[in-house]
């Protein structure tokens, strides 16, 4: 399912946020308590379902985008994908095979260690952790930034309330990754209301769905 923003204009590109469904894969099933919580992106908040074995080939998600490019005006520029939980590392794997689709990519709560027998070319990534995936999180973004060309030590930075930001340097493309001090396996919200509530985790003046949509802004093709 797709959430458009009502700020959304078919005379003017919007950009595309692609969500593989983790869990069991499905969108709907999975996913709907948190419409809510995504109703005014910036771009259009794609979730796509991957509950089965073709939702992992290449194929599959051109003709996704071929489908949303003929229902929207999209900018072709701006299309990013996320993935959550054991979706992460279908994100990775479709980032590494699709370059010159996917501008960006976020990583939430996953590990993406096994890109098979592609050859990754560098590409921004975002990824957020908390105590329960920190350990998997950090080799993977550890991986990913060697890809990218980046130096072994990032930069922290204290955000305040338990969020420290590491930000690699030296990169091809710019690796950052945000740890939050006691979340478990969640994202991170300003505020956890509704149905989503409990896989959400709250932390003051920060919004997982604002940051990634700013790290995308930033980072087209």
């Amino acid at each position: 399912w797709t959430v458009v923003p009502e700020s959304y204009s078919p005379d003017t590109p919007s950009p595309v946020y692609l969500f593989l469904a983790a869990g069991g894969g499905h969108a709907d099933q999975n996913y709907a308590a948190w419409r809510p919580l995504i109703g005014a992106p910036g771009g259009l908040f794609v979730v796509a379902d991957t509950v089965t074995g073709a939702q992992t080939e290449v194929g599959t998600y051109m003709a996704l985008i071929e489908r949303i490019e003929s229902d929207y005006c999209i900018d072709l520029d701006h299309i990013h994908i996320i993935g959550n939980s054991w979706s992460a590392g279908l994100a990775a794997r479709l980032m590494c095979q699709m370059p010159d689709t996917f501008a960006s990519f976020a990583d939430s709560i996953g590990s993406f260690g096994n890109l098979g027998s592609c050859e990754p070319t560098p590409k921004p990534l975002i990824a957020m952790t908390g105590d329960f995936d920190r350990a998997q999180v950090v080799s993977s973004v550890t991986t990913w930034a060697a890809i990218n060309g980046c130096g072994p030590d990032p930069e922290a930075e204290d955000l305040g309330s338990g969020i420290t930001r590491h930000t690699y340097q030296g990169c091809a493309a710019d690796v950052v990754l945000y740890d939050f001090e006691g979340m478990g396996h969640q994202f991170a919200a300003t505020e956890c209301t509704g149905p989503a509530g409990s896989y959400c985790a709250e932390y003051e003046d920060f919004d997982t769905f604002s940051v990634w949509e700013e790290f995308f802004a930033e980072h087209p093709l």
